[in-house]
């Protein structure tokens, strides 16, 4: 949304488009200009943290465009379609934190944000997730990354995050009915597919290398 924002909200709302609302709502959120002066310390923090893991910030230019600012010097600024999906993805929540967007009220639903990350950042990104979650917005995270899971489950069982997180693993089953499985750590709950995969394979793996 970074990337396609100009203009978007003006053909959202005068021609037929197949976006669903989240998008027009997210590029709402978006348009909006940063909020003056410093945030809450919290959310201050949080914005920081995000800036330093991808090295950057994002500013909206008078056209609307966005373009990302490079902390490294010599770096200079892209056009957001140059830069890379992952950190589009940390630097719309930077930019949602900055402009107010994410509040004490709000709801943040993030749909696999391990997608187009280097694994290398997930363990950062999860303890930033974690940290919101602290704060009385509530945070919904789907995802098939088994890192990612186990990041959460480990912040979980050291009792850092209050309250602590509710682990769901959704399934159907082999005559199509749904089945939700709840609880306090991700052992607790299945099926878990990416922990399946995982150890399928090792399995193959171990198979190939000492065979």
């Amino acid at each position: 949304m970074l990337s396609t924002l100009r203009g978007f909200i003006s053909a959202y709302e005068n021609r037929e488009l197949d976006f669903d609302e989240t998008y027009y709502d997210l590029a709402k959120a978006l348009a909006a200009r940063p909020l003056r002066g410093r945030p809450p310390a919290t959310i201050a923090n949080l914005y920081d943290r995000l800036e330093d893991l991808i090295r950057g910030s994002v500013r909206q230019e008078k056209d609307g465009r966005f373009r990302f600012v490079a902390s490294d010097p010599g770096r200079g600024a892209f056009e957001m379609p140059l830069v890379a999906e992952g950190t589009r993805k940390i630097a719309t929540l930077a930019y949602l934190l900055r402009v107010g967007a994410i509040t004490d009220s709000a709801a943040l639903f993030w749909d696999e944000p391990e997608a187009n990350l280097n694994p290398k950042a997930l363990r950062n990104l999860a303890e930033l997730v974690l940290d919101l979650s602290r704060t009385p917005t509530q945070v919904l995270i789907a995802t098939h990354s088994l890192f990612l899971l186990r990041e959460f489950d480990l912040a979980a069982r050291r009792g850092e995050v209050k309250p602590a997180p509710l682990f769901i693993a959704l399934a159907v089953s082999d005559g199509g009915a749904s089945t939700v499985s709840t609880a306090g750590s991700a052992d607790e709950i299945e099926p878990i597919p990416s922990l399946e995969a995982d150890i399928e394979q090792t399995d193959r793996y171990l198979d190939v290398a000492y065979q």
